[in-house]
């Protein structure tokens, strides 16, 4: 009944609501892995060409030592991204592996945007941040709080290291690839939980309508076949016993017999003891 912004749920509901996001990211990821993978050679070849036909001469070896440097990192959350629906192991720890392949997958590409030795793809890479971290967030079908954690632990950890290690940073490009992109990622999963949320409610109430209308119609089909008043068979389940016994009979080629019994003075005994 809330009709808010903000939706919260049982503990009982709240762990179905897991495994539902669970279920359709196993599910995109075991029909659409491949395209991951595409994505992931497409933006290798184009990054690769771009680094090296546009490093200067003096900078080239540096540029394509960071350029490698990031594909193979990035290369491991997509290999595990797409082993996860094969892996019971990632799966039992769903919501950890997402949490920790999408700070991996932002964190590196954030410190080789600061490593590269030239800096024209220090700012130009920015571009590829955003990209990576709305790939990231699509794909972890975040709950917001996983949201923040995750953007929270990537724009420290990547600052950390680029500070510690002395490599470039320009605070104004760091806030708008790292916190802004992060922040609008943030949104972005808070966004698609809700929806998330409304449609699981949906589907949940689906299931209850569903389960009311069985035992309905299971209440509707004992009623058609029993006696009101003694809870007896009635002729229409006397027929459909019939009928599928005649089948059997058919069927198996076995004979079929039926008893016709008669109590003497019935009437006396009905009249007596009802």
């Amino acid at each position: 009944s809330n009709k808010g912004q903000w939706h919260r749920f049982t503990p009982r509901l709240e762990a179905a609501f897991v495994n539902f996001l669970r279920d359709r990211v196993m599910e995109m990821l075991g029909s659409a892995g491949y395209i991951l993978v595409l994505f992931y050679a497409f933006f290798g070849i184009s990054t690769y060409l771009q680094v090296y036909f546009l490093s200067a001469d003096t900078f080239r070896a540096g540029n394509m030592t960071v350029w490698w440097a990031i594909f193979l990192a990035e290369g491991l959350p997509i290999a595990t991204l797409v082993l996860l629906p094969y892996s019971q192991f990632l799966r039992r720890h769903f919501q950890a592996v997402l949490r920790l392949l999408s700070i991996a997958a932002i964190a590196f590409i954030c410190i080789g945007t600061s490593a590269f030795p030239e800096p024209f793809f220090n700012l130009h890479s920015s571009y590829v941040i955003i990209l990576i971290q709305a790939i990231a967030y699509g794909i972890g079908a975040f709950r917001l709080w996983s949201a923040v954690s995750v953007c929270t632990v990537a724009a420290v950890f990547s600052l950390v290291v680029i500070k510690s290690t002395g490599m470039w940073l320009e605070w104004g490009y760091f806030m708008q690839y790292v916190v802004l992109a992060n922040v609008v990622g943030m949104l972005l999963c808070y966004m698609v939980e809700q929806r998330d949320r409304r449609m699981f409610l949906q589907g949940e109430l689906l299931k209850l309508e569903k389960e009311g209308l069985d035992l309905v119609s299971a209440e509707m089909e004992r009623l058609s076949r029993e006696d009101s008043l003694t809870a007896l068979a009635n002729r229409r389940h006397f027929d459909a016993i019939f009928l599928q016994e005649w089948e059997r009979s058919r069927r198996e080629a076995h004979p079929v017999s039926m008893i016709f019994v008669d109590v003497d003075h019935f009437k006396a005994f009905n009249d007596t003891y009802g």
